[in-house]
């Protein structure tokens, strides 16, 4: 598990590199630290905070690094500051969502020695009775042997896996649903949304945790990848068999690494990293 416990260039941090002098291996304490930094914005919303709601989404796409949301200038004079959590007001944070604080919580955990990667799916625990698109991160417990998931962003150290649908399992179940039956991921509606959340967390297996906001903004001068460019109406019968073959792989990620790997670089998924050591 020495792979999840290496930093990504998405979870680094270099400017304020005094907050790894400060944190310590508490879960609580460093979703204190996550929170300070960030609100998400329905939170936001409730609390009055000012943002462009217009422009949240490009406020997330721009973001996509723990270095890019620690350059939020509200949070500079805190940050000045030294001490962590961070002593802000809900106004000087972030407006953020959950794919943000899982990123920041799970750089934080790795400076600590963690094996940490982010997972996305649908939590049924947020809206009653409704699946919410929602990211965690899981945690490698080494006397276990297992993965433990932890909600930063709503503040659940050990959070029941029963309560969270993840993005593998949706492939079965609505496969063969009508479009307007399957809950809408990111935006984006029916299968067309599963098939970006399946992108989106095969990217969290090899760390390339917010990659697919940098395919979806020319800033980034990044060439998006065919299977992500097409929509999932538009997939050729090859490309379909390819993510669904991905869905069952990603069940036991661990087990399928290479044959996941495999599918990540036919589909030009790499952005140029190298094939990771993953024991």
């Amino acid at each position: 598990m020495d792979y999840y416990k290496k930093q990504s260039r998405f979870t680094e941090i270099r400017k304020q590199a005094w907050i790894i002098e400060k944190i310590i291996p508490d879960f609580p304490f460093l979703m204190r630290c996550v929170k300070s930094i960030l609100i998400h914005p329905i939170d936001a919303s409730r609390q009055k905070v000012k943002f462009d709601r217009s422009k949240n989404g490009l406020f997330h796409a721009q973001n996509t690094t723990v270095e890019r949301i620690l350059d939020f200038p509200a949070l500079q004079p805190y940050l000045d500051q030294n001490i962590l959590p961070l002593a802000t007001t809900p106004q000087d944070r972030a407006v953020l969502s959950c794919d943000h604080h899982a990123l920041l919580f799970a750089s934080l955990l790795r400076y600590q020695g963690f094996a940490v990667r982010l997972k996305t799916g649908f939590a049924k625990y947020i809206v009653k009775g409704r699946l919410i698109p929602h990211w965690i991160v899981e945690v490698y417990n080494n006397k276990t042997q297992n993965w433990k998931w932890v909600d930063p962003e709503r503040c659940i150290e050990d959070l029941n896996k029963s309560d969270f649908l993840s993005i593998e399992k949706c492939w079965g179940l609505f496969k063969n649903e009508k479009e307007e039956a399957i809950p809408s991921y990111s935006g984006l509606k029916g299968m067309q949304g599963i098939k970006y959340g399946l992108l989106s967390q095969v990217n969290c297996i090899f760390k390339n945790e917010l990659l697919s906001y940098e395919w979806r903004l020319s800033t980034y001068g990044k060439e998006k990848p065919e299977i992500m460019k097409r929509t999932y109406q538009k997939l050729s019968p090859e490309q379909r068999s390819d993510i669904e073959e991905m869905a069952i792989m990603l069940i036991e990620p661990d087990t399928n690494i290479n044959e996941l790997w495999n599918f990540y670089t036919k589909h030009g998924l790499t952005d140029g990293i190298e094939k990771p050591e993953i024991a």
